[in-house]
């Protein structure tokens, strides 16, 4: 968010090297370390209302209660 908090600035990152890899594990992990570390540096910026988890198993209860 820009400082006048009118708009964003978009800064695209190089690319992953050696990604995507053989194991989709290891590939998700790194995605969401990688992920993790940009909302660190700016945790008022993510968007924290999103609903990940919108749909859940029957029988199961809703985690935004």
């Amino acid at each position: 968010m820009n400082k006048n908090w009118k708009g964003y600035t978009c800064n695209i990152s190089e690319p992953l090297l050696n990604f995507p890899s053989d194991d989709i594990e290891k590939d998700t992990a790194r995605l969401n370390q990688y992920i993790e570390e940009l909302v660190r540096e700016r945790p008022a910026e993510y968007y924290w209302v999103h609903k990940r988890f919108k749909h859940r198993p029957p029988g199961k209860p809703n985690l935004y209660d």
